[in-house]
């Protein structure tokens, strides 16, 4: 039997004219995708308070994501905040934007507890040969662990282009990235994070990985003085998929030869076997 709780519910009877939904403190369980259309804000009572939690058992791929509305438009204007999201054993991105564009994700914490997980995925969105990539979002107050991957801004899997998510804000967050990466932007142009935080605990992490897209790092910081050294976990692919290969150390900022044009300034790396590394 499908539940929501009455989330989705309220939701929808906001979409298509747009609003306000405000959720409640408790824990609201849900066996299937929680999805928040444009121009719909969708808010809790705050991050300790309003807890939406995958049901144990389900197979939910995420827990809560947009819905984009039609071929030539993804979601728009929409926000997300000051609410706690935790998957299950099943849940891959506990929550994911797709074509997610001048929207907010705000003090919001992201758990989770399956392998190879990512806490936020952000992405391009494919219906076809028509895509839609993720702009000009402003993520604030995130707060991230447990995942392999804290946070990824990248393109679908399907898309043939290099286009990917491009001029998003990324602030005053803790993006705890303890299997492999905390902040992982593959594919974009005229990202900003100022005053982000990242654990590279795990030997052969990386705090943040920017490939094939132009950011700029200010204020930043890859703290690896943060609980235990374990040993160095697989290498994974850009989708998140093991390589079979081991590193060994930790690097704190990770740039590859396609992210020229990044700015990096100010950057604490503390603990870290390498600060920077350029390729």
């Amino acid at each position: 039997m499908t539940q929501t709780s009455g989330i989705q519910e309220a939701i929808d009877a906001k979409a298509g004219t747009g609003g306000t939904v405000v959720w409640p403190v408790g824990t609201h369980w849900v066996s299937v995708p929680v999805e928040v259309p444009s121009k719909v804000r969708f808010i809790g009572e705050g991050k300790e308070a309003t807890i939406i939690r995958a049901v144990a058992g389900v197979d939910m791929p995420c827990v809560v994501r947009n819905r984009p509305e039609s071929r030539f438009a993804g979601t728009m204007d929409a926000e997300i905040s000051c609410m706690t999201v935790r998957g299950n054993e099943y849940t891959q991105d506990v929550m994911l934007l797709e074509g997610f564009s001048r929207g907010v994700v705000a003090d919001v914490r992201l758990r989770q507890t399956c392998p190879y997980s990512t806490g936020l995925r952000v992405t391009t969105w494919l219906d076809g040969s028509i895509y839609r990539t993720s702009n000009r979002n402003k993520f604030s107050g995130l707060w991230m662990f447990d995942a392999w991957e804290s946070m990824v801004l990248t393109k679908h899997s399907g898309d043939p282009a290099t286009h990917g998510c491009n001029f998003n804000h990324i602030e005053s967050s803790y993006l705890a990235g303890y299997g492999y990466i905390g902040l992982n932007i593959d594919y974009g142009e005229g990202n900003v994070l100022t005053a982000v935080t990242t654990s590279t605990s795990m030997d052969g992490t990386l705090g943040y990985r920017i490939a094939d897209a132009i950011t700029t790092i200010v204020g930043c910081s890859a703290d690896s003085t943060m609980g235990p050294r374990r040993a160095a976990p697989l290498l994974v692919d850009q989708w998140g998929f093991p390589t079979g290969a081991l590193e060994n150390g930790n690097t704190g900022f990770y740039f590859t030869e396609k992210a020229g044009g990044s700015v990096l300034i100010t950057p604490s790396a503390d603990g870290c076997f390498k600060r920077i590394d350029f390729q």
